[in-house]
């Protein structure tokens, strides 16, 4: 199997790793402006040569970048497997699936423990959930300043919304569907950045919980 990696930061060569340790995976082609050496790489999506060839594309760029990147593949191949990373866009968009398998890496709902908590509240009346989740961006790239992340900038999609989105799409899920979504967003630390990073947010599940 022949991977088309787009976008190479932190999440980029977790993927690479992982990818590599399959003995499936013949190839892996990168898609970044870096000089990685030994590499087989290509500077925008434009350049590859004969997109066929490759039988996954996985997208793990900025998310200001997703819906530009998986319409354009979208366009242009058929039939082929995209992953993209999360979350999907930064904002709505209109966008049609077409013939390809497409997957978001939401991936915590594949949790053993959520896993298990959906086992046991299946058929049951949830009458109030309460998720918390905190980090510290300055933690989360050992290789960048916390400051040139996309995360830390608004307009590449960066923001504890879309960043610790899991956490909206594991509840989402455990509920069967949340509705009358209300949130509140700010900027609330000291860290050099322009992006939210405080979200409260409440809603109601479809079968009237909360």
């Amino acid at each position: 199997m022949k991977v088309l990696l787009i976008g190479f930061g932190s999440i980029g060569r977790r993927h690479y790793e992982v990818l590599s340790g399959f003995s499936e995976v013949s190839e892996i082609h990168i898609v970044t402006k870096q000089a990685l050496i030994d590499r087989t790489t290509f500077t925008c999506l434009e350049d590859v040569s004969n997109l066929d060839q490759y039988d996954y594309f996985l997208i793990a760029s900025e998310t200001s970048k997703h819906f530009e990147q998986l319409t354009w593949l979208n366009k242009n191949v058929l039939h082929k497997k995209i992953f993209c990373e999360k979350p999907l866009f930064e904002s709505e968009q209109a966008f049609k699936k077409g013939c390809n398998d497409i997957f978001v890496g939401y991936v915590l709902r594949f949790h053993p423990l959520l896993q298990k908590l959906k086992a046991l509240i299946k058929g049951q009346k949830i009458l109030s959930l309460n998720v918390s989740c905190g980090s510290y961006l300055p933690n989360w790239r050992a290789n960048i300043d916390y400051k040139d992340s996309y995360s830390a900038k608004k307009s590449q999609g960066g923001g504890v919304l879309l960043d610790l989105s899991h956490e909206l799409d594991y509840t989402n899920w455990i509920t069967g569907g949340l509705t009358e979504i209300k949130s509140f967003q700010t900027k609330v630390s000291n860290l050099e950045i322009d992006s939210d990073d405080f979200v409260s947010m409440i809603a109601t599940t479809k079968e009237g919980g909360g």
